[in-house]
């Protein structure tokens, strides 16, 4: 009973975070595109998507490694994080000299209209990432969300704050948005370093490099790399290919769009950063097969809640927050919804099937569906334009979902609906929450 309080509780430290971060980056979304308009917003989406891309390649899986085996008592977290930081050094050259690489020879391709100075300076920022990545999963493997969260709302705050200085009081244009940018990554690191030392009691001295657990994390780090990759891909080869076909207002019209139904995945995203080490603690596969369609269930209801209220809200919200110019993303933004929904279920699977220790099964999931959006956006955005990336992504998340059910069904016999449709454990819940809501009321 003490376990699944804390699990809930985690639950809703993350989904505070979750929704304080949906403001911190609406309004850092706004900020942008009311300054630089709707094609400055688009060159600045995909500056930044550099060393995203660069991250999520190289990081080889370090940090999801980290939150599976920082509980292992026989391994010294002063080890752990000792090697995590050695190791992603290392990747960090590579990543510079990758994205040198990328910047002379295909920027011309995938980052057209991209001032090339801009790129260049947001590689500086590619370090910084890497080992705020591999750093911060040690509080998500300890289940230390309240350390976890506030790391990363630190992170948005402090970028928020230099970005409108830059850009409204100052009026610095562009590069203000991309030097504010690497300012939060590196506030993010160093508030992870004092952390680590202060709440985890971590001697970076006493520390040494453990080759022997570095091998286990990369061998199962891998497994879940090649999977992320192709998520990330799935996620983002969009605006790459609008970049290619099309131009940086296109990708400044998406964005936006994008930016906006990304934060249905409040619900999906607090419970899948909990689910992860929850289920790798769980002893019997019956709890596991439990919770996970439980809360795969509440979160497919709840989004498809939400989702409806921004259908209705679609046409005012666009405006009032960025303006006539963006009239364009709204179009965008109905037809991402539908994939967004299935998304939002999906996301629980994948965390539980890599708490399981199979993450390999979301890389053959991967592998099919970035595949199908990949020519989707190949086939369609030279004819349709826009839609046709936003109808793409709306086609795989779902054909995503459907599989990843599938193979659940097939490893532990649930049926199909009992991750979508309401059960009447579920009306006892909720009937049990109100209940105690009404007390709780009452007494106060």
């Amino acid at each position: 009973m003490q376990g699944n309080r804390v699990f809930y509780y985690n639950i809703f430290l993350t989904f505070t975070r979750q929704g304080v971060a949906l403001l911190f980056g609406l309004l850092l979304t706004v900020v942008i595109a009311r300054t630089l308009g709707a094609e400055g917003q688009g060159i600045y989406s995909l500056v930044i998507l550099l060393p995203t891309l660069l991250t999520t390649f190289l990081n080889l899986g370090i940090g999801t490694s980290a939150v599976y085996y920082s509980n292992v008592k026989t391994l010294s977290i002063d080890s752990i994080v000792k090697t995590n930081i050695l190791f992603t050094l290392g990747l960090s050259c590579l990543a510079l000299i990758g994205g040198f690489i990328l910047i002379h020879g295909f920027s011309d391709i995938f980052f057209g209209g991209v001032p090339e100075q801009l790129l260049i300076l947001i590689l500086l920022a590619t370090p910084v990432m890497l080992l705020n990545l591999v750093l911060q999963t040690i509080f998500q493997g300890k289940q230390d969300f309240k350390s976890f969260n506030i790391i990363l709302l630190g992170g948005q705050f402090a970028t928020l704050i230099i970005t409108y200085i830059g850009l409204v009081f100052l009026s610095l244009g562009i590069k203000a948005a991309i030097v504010s940018y690497i300012a939060g990554q590196v506030f993010s690191l160093l508030f992870i370093l004092y952390l680590l030392r202060k709440k985890h009691s971590v001697r970076f001295r006493e520390g040494k490099f453990d080759k022997h657990y570095l091998r286990k994390a990369l061998d199962f780090g891998l497994k879940s790399h090649l999977s992320n990759i192709l998520a990330f891909l799935n996620y983002r080869s969009d605006i790459l290919l609008l970049s290619y076909f099309l131009n940086p207002l296109a990708v400044g019209f998406y964005t936006v769009a994008v930016n906006i139904v990304e934060r249905l995945w409040i619900i999906s995203n607090s419970i899948s950063t909990v689910l992860f080490p929850k289920i790798a603690s769980l002893e019997t596969e019956g709890k596991k097969n439990e919770l996970t369609a439980f809360i795969a269930r509440q979160s497919f209801f709840i989004t498809i809640m939400m989702s409806l209220v921004i259908v209705w809200l679609a046409d005012p919200l666009v405006i009032f927050l960025f303006g006539e110019e963006y009239r364009n993303s709204i179009q965008v933004l109905l037809w991402l919804l539908p994939g967004i929904i299935s998304g939002s279920v999906s996301k629980i699977i994948a965390n539980d099937f890599a708490g399981r220790g199979k993450p390999e099964l979301n890389l053959y999931v991967s592998i099919v569906t970035v595949t199908i959006n990949v020519l989707l956006n190949i086939l369609f955005i030279p004819k349709y334009g826009l839609l046709a990336t936003a109808f793409s992504s709306s086609a795989t998340y779902t054909l995503n979902l459907m599989i990843k059910i599938i193979l659940f069904k097939r490893m532990t016999g649930y049926a199909y609906g009992e991750f979508i449709f309401f059960q009447k454990s579920d009306f006892h819940f909720y009937r049990s929450v109100f209940q105690k809501a009404i007390r709780m009321a009452n007494r106060s």
